[in-house]
């Protein structure tokens, strides 16, 4: 008698790896915050790594359990990883620019304009320019547009690490 395994939801079981995912991605983003004074420090990205870390283990746990992972399924499960995560992190970062530290967005101004004036701009491009990004600066705004923004870089994770994590069924 063969051993077959039982199939299991894929969005479950991404969601699961989301989850966790998600919280590892939070921890990473609450440690730099507090340890950086730089708001827009490259090591922010930090936090990718764990995302496409928790994408690929999710998929790697799902074919160890299922015995083979198509193409489809990888995607499908780094996915779901990917898109539980980021809702995570969204719920988390509108908490964190809203409530925790709503200094940071003034913070990310004086940045901004500190590199408007190290290009030579003139006064009053600077201003028009940091008048625009006041308006896109709020909490909601970024959170919208980091949710879409991590939505988006785990379909592309997903599509590309999903050529590593598959394995076909066998044909027999």
């Amino acid at each position: 008698m063969e051993n077959q395994s039982v199939p299991v939801s894929k969005f479950k079981f991404g969601a699961q790896y989301g989850l966790i995912t998600g919280a590892a991605m939070i921890v990473v983003s609450l440690l730099l915050s507090i340890l950086l004074d730089d708001p827009a420090s490259k090591l922010n990205y930090l936090a990718y790594a764990f995302l496409a870390g928790g994408m690929i283990y999710a998929a790697i746990s799902y074919k160890n359990q299922q015995g083979f992972l198509p193409y489809s399924h990888s995607f499908s499960v780094m996915f779901y990883t990917g898109l539980i995560a980021s809702v995570l992190l969204a719920v988390y970062q509108y908490v964190y620019f809203a409530y925790i530290d709503p200094d940071i967005v003034d913070k990310m101004l004086v940045i901004a304009e500190e590199q408007l004036y190290a290009r030579n701009m003139p006064d009053d491009q600077i201003d028009a320019a940091l008048e625009m990004q006041k308006r896109f600066m709020t909490p909601g705004f970024m959170t919208i547009m980091a949710l879409l923004y991590n939505i988006i870089a785990s379909v592309l994770l997903g599509v590309v690490f999903s050529i590593f994590t598959k394995k076909n069924e066998p044909l027999v």
